[in-house]
C-alpha cells in the first residue's frame, strides 16, 4: 500500500493536470503533503452507450429482483447486502441476485450457507462486460456500494452509471461523492446498514 501511495504521489507531483472521477477524490489528495498545489480536474465516469441503454423489461413474475454485481472488494459492502437479504428472507416477493467473485466472496458464501438464505441466487463467476446489460435489464433495482472504507465515501462506481444509463432504479450508500452528482430524486440514497437497504427495497418493490 505504501509503495502504491508513493507511486501515486510522484505521479501527481510531476503531472501538469490530475483528472479525478470525483471532487471528493481531489480533496483527499489535497490533504497529502506536497500534493495540495497540483492542478485537479473532475471528470465523471461515463458508460459505453453501445452497451448500456434502456431495454425492454423482463417478463413480470411477481418477484422483485435486486441485482448486485462486482468483485466483492470491501468497498462494495457485501455484508450489508446480505444483512438486507436476511431481513427480507420471509418476503417471497424479493430475490437477490449476486454476480461475480473476488476478495470477500468466500465470506459472503459462508454467510449465505450458514443462514440458509433461500432468497439469494449466486452467479459465482466473472461475467464479461458485454453480458452485464442483460442482467441489468432483468432486474428491478440495481445496487451500488455500501462499504465502510474511507474510499467508499469518495467514489461513484461505474456500475451505478451503467444501471442508470439503462433507466434502472439504483440504491446506494449516501456519501459526499454521491451528492456531487445526484440527489434522492435521482437515486435512492441510504445509510450504510442492512436495515436501511431493506427499507429502500421494500419501498421500491411497493412502487413497482
Amino acid at each position: 500500500a505504501w509503495k502504491l501511495a508513493i507511486l501515486d504521489s510522484i505521479s501527481i507531483i510531476v503531472a501538469d493536470l490530475v483528472i479525478t472521477d470525483t471532487s471528493s477524490h481531489a480533496a483527499y489528495w489535497m490533504t497529502w503533503p506536497l500534493l495540495s498545489r497540483a492542478r485537479y480536474l473532475t471528470v465523471p465516469i461515463g458508460v459505453d452507450p453501445a452497451l448500456f441503454y434502456p431495454r425492454a423489461p423482463r417478463m413480470a413474475d411477481g418477484v422483485f429482483e435486486v441485482l448486485f454485481f462486482g468483485s466483492y472488494i470491501p468497498l462494495h459492502g457485501i455484508e450489508r447486502v446480505l444483512d438486507a437479504a436476511s431481513i427480507l428472507c420471509d418476503d417471497a416477493s424479493v430475490r437477490f441476485v449476486l454476480i461475480g467473485r473476488g476478495q470477500e466472496y468466500k465470506k459472503a458464501l459462508d454467510i449465505i450457507r450458514m443462514q440458509n438464505r433461500r432468497n439469494v441466487r449466486l452467479i459465482d463467476c466473472w461475467v464479461p462486460q458485454k453480458d452485464i446489460p442483460t442482467h441489468i435489464a432483468a432486474c428491478n433495482a440495481s445496487l451500488g456500494i455500501f462499504g465502510t472504507t474511507r474510499k467508499a465515501s469518495r467514489v461513484v462506481p461505474n456500475k451505478l452509471y451503467e444501471a442508470l444509463a439503462m433507466r434502472k432504479p439504483v440504491i446506494t450508500m449516501d456519501s459526499p461523492a454521491m451528492r456531487e452528482f445526484f440527489d434522492p430524486k435521482d437515486i435512492v440514497l441510504v445509510e450504510g446498514d442492512g436495515e436501511s437497504l431493506a427499507k429502500a427495497i421494500r419501498y421500491l418493490a411497493a412502487d413497482t
